[in-house]
């Protein structure tokens, strides 16, 4: 092979390819996951086709992953001394939801990728989820891209036909791109090359680590699948019982279908008409074992994810899990907060060619403080027995995560605007104070 063949794949890229794909397989659901579901040995073609549309997949993978990408953004990212307008250039790339989409891609298969790209004839930025699949060659040192190749497809039209070919996108250290394709009687040529108004790779990675940090989880959501849907298959043949005949002349190019209600005459004292039934007596061992797996992926899941008390478990155990769990949450955090930075200050080189100003954090508080049952009542009523002031009663709340308020002083004084007098009938005006008990709140 030679050192100049764009189609060059990266030995971390050929090493992780097959978990990889697996992990993105599990992640998207049935239509990805089905082609895991392995054919057994004395299954045919046309029963392994109905057992695989019959099967029902448990994307565990989506349920962990969707939890913990909602702790890491469960609060709003830092914008610390970035300019305002800045902030509006955010908005129009839709900044913040790019950065959720590449965290759950890096939680699914260890690397999220945007790209900052612009317009060949001029105009706006913006930005462009790669996956970790398409990146199939690299080379990357101290915390940024120097050379890229991005397998994308792309369409050729031919009158009303229209097939998608590959093409390879090698981005460069100093920001220009060539576009390769493969040319008949050419091999492949580089078909354009692109120069641009910018000086660098604006390629950005969140990186969880070559090994895909979902991988034991895919593998054991794959063999779930395998299991559950063999199961079902077992269950559905032995509530469909067979039919056999005996002395009715039939071979077997003859098809035979009755229902309950229908008589079969025949001349042939000895026929006979049987349904057999399947006894089943493997089915409970096989639903021991996927509760079992079950009961295993759901516990590592909890491990994952899991931020409150379980009265089952002992305090160590509790504690145990939660730190796993923050240093996880932790991590992906870091990871998101040195692209996001990293992407703003490609964005202000992109645009005005300058330094970033200010800095983005994440919050590194996953602790889902909430509320219980019983306390809220109480708050109420101290509230309003006038045992606690307005800014008490508001600053719990808020603390507690029931009510998002910029100021509680302005929220306090707005209240007495709208609540401080009240229209009577007769058209005179009373205050909720002189309208209610004098020790107690109206």
């Amino acid at each position: 092979m030679s050192n100049d063949n764009v189609k060059f794949q990266h030995p971390i890229y050929v090493a992780q390819q097959k978990r990889v794909t697996l992990c993105n397989a599990m992640y998207d659901g049935y239509d990805t996951a089905k082609k895991y579901l392995l054919q057994s040995t004395n299954e045919n073609e046309q029963d392994y086709a109905i057992r695989v549309d019959l099967a029902t997949y448990n994307n565990v993978m989506e349920r962990i992953i969707t939890a913990q990408v909602g702790m890491v953004y469960r609060k709003e990212l830092i914008y610390e001394d970035v300019p305002e307008k800045y902030l509006e250039w955010f908005t129009n790339i839709k900044f913040e939801q790019h950065l959720q989409d590449a965290t759950t891609r890096a939680d699914v298969d260890g690397k999220g990728l945007i790209m900052l790209d612009m317009p060949i004839a001029g105009g706006e930025p913006y930005l462009v989820q790669i996956k970790r699949e398409s990146l199939i060659n690299w080379r990357y040192a101290d915390g940024k891209f120097t050379m890229a190749v991005i397998a994308e497809q792309y369409a050729e039209e031919d009158g009303f036909k229209i097939e998608y070919k590959t093409q390879y996108r090698h981005l460069k250290e100093n920001g220009d791109i060539d576009i390769w394709r493969e040319v008949e009687g050419q091999g492949m040529t580089i078909v354009e090359s692109i120069t641009t108004s910018y000086d660098f790779l604006p390629l950005y990675l969140a990186d969880l680590g070559d090994l895909p940090p979902m991988y034991n989880i895919a593998v054991m959501t794959k063999n779930l699948f395998n299991c559950s849907a063999m199961t079902a298959n077992a269950i559905r043949k032995a509530t469909d019982p067979s039919l056999l005949t005996v002395g009715l002349g039939l071979d077997d190019n003859n098809e035979l279908k009755l229902g309950v209600n229908s008589t079969i005459n025949t001349d042939n004292e000895n026929a006979r008409v049987e349904w057999i039934e399947l006894d089943g007596a493997s089915i409970p061992i096989a639903k021991e074992d996927l509760k079992d797996q079950e009961t295993t992926i759901g516990e590592r899941a909890l491990n994952m994810q899991a931020q409150g008390a379980d009265s089952s478990k002992t305090a160590t155990q509790v504690n145990k899990e939660n730190s796993e769990s923050n240093a996880r949450l932790s991590d992906i955090s870091s990871v998101m907060e040195y692209m996001a930075n990293n992407i703003y200050q490609g964005l202000m080189r992109m645009k005005c060619n300058q330094d970033a100003i200010g800095k983005i954090y994440y919050a590194r508080d996953f602790k889902d403080e909430g509320i219980s049952n019983n306390l809220m009542p109480s708050i109420n009523q101290a509230w309003v027995s006038g045992l606690i002031s307005h800014e008490t009663a508001l600053t719990t709340l808020v603390e507690k995560e029931q009510l998002v308020i910029d100021s509680i002083e302005d929220e306090i004084k707005l209240a007495g605007e709208e609540f401080t007098v009240e229209e009577v009938p007769n058209g005179s005006q009373s205050t909720n104070q002189e309208s209610s008990n004098s020790n107690t709140r109206g």
